[in-house]
């Protein structure tokens, strides 16, 4: 069983929180929780202005790497199934004519950048991972 969280941002959504707290819902505990924001739906009008806030928003929020060090937002994945399982979707969701637009690479041993897709259609694979989709 998985919860389907979306967010809502609505044409006159204050851009920056929406970007901020949809960040929060997605890549809290590097997205590895139930509850994790699953989709977020931005009204037509703002949607390439709040994917490009929330690039930059997360490229300079979310730090991978190394779980015992301070600065790191992102750890690893909790197990070698978990890391493959993430990849399959992220590669899945690209098949399935997504765009990707940040992260879905590798930089270490079970880690996975954050990873925004674009452009998904609504009846897209659901993924549990640090993602976002339109």
């Amino acid at each position: 069983m998985f919860t389907l969280l979306e967010v809502l941002t609505p044409q006159d959504a204050d851009i920056e929180q929406a970007v901020k707290w949809a960040h929060v819902g997605i890549m809290s505990n590097s997205g590895q929780v139930c509850c994790a924001t699953s989709r977020i739906l931005v009204h037509e009008s703002i949607y390439e202005k709040f994917i490009q806030k929330l690039i930059d928003f997360t490229t300079t929020a979310s730090v991978v790497g190394d779980p015992f060090d301070e600065k790191t937002s992102h750890g690893p994945q909790v197990s070698k199934l978990q890391f493959e399982r993430v990849m399959k979707y992220v590669e899945r969701g690209k098949a399935e004519g997504a765009k990707l637009v940040l992260g879905g690479t590798t930089p270490g041993t079970n880690l996975i950048s954050p990873t925004v897709f674009k452009d998904v259609e609504v009846r897209s694979t659901h993924i549990t991972y640090p993602h976002c989709i339109d």
